[in-house]
């Protein structure tokens, strides 16, 4: 009989990291977003109920882009701690 070895394309090593195709998409997803957050530099007006918020177009994109990373670390780790 033989060993079955980990499928070795489902699985690359760099640096001491695993890199699964799920990281990588998340890689690839986070660059696709700084670079737009970071291409959208003009002033923007936020309004929300009754706040009126003026900042750099990047400056709110990130503010959106970080809450919703932590909204879902959050439920992600909620998913895995009940699995």
């Amino acid at each position: 009989m033989s060993e079955q070895q980990p499928n070795a394309s489902s699985k690359m090593k760099v640096g001491g990291i695993n890199l699964t195709a799920r990281r990588i998409i998340g890689l690839i997803i986070a660059v696709v977003a700084l670079i737009f957050v970071f291409s959208n530099t003009g002033q923007v007006t936020l309004k929300f109920l009754w706040l009126d918020l003026s900042a750099p177009g990047w400056v709110m994109l990130l503010v959106l882009l970080l809450a919703g990373f932590l909204v879902g670390f959050t439920m992600g780790r909620k998913r895995y701690k009940q699995g």
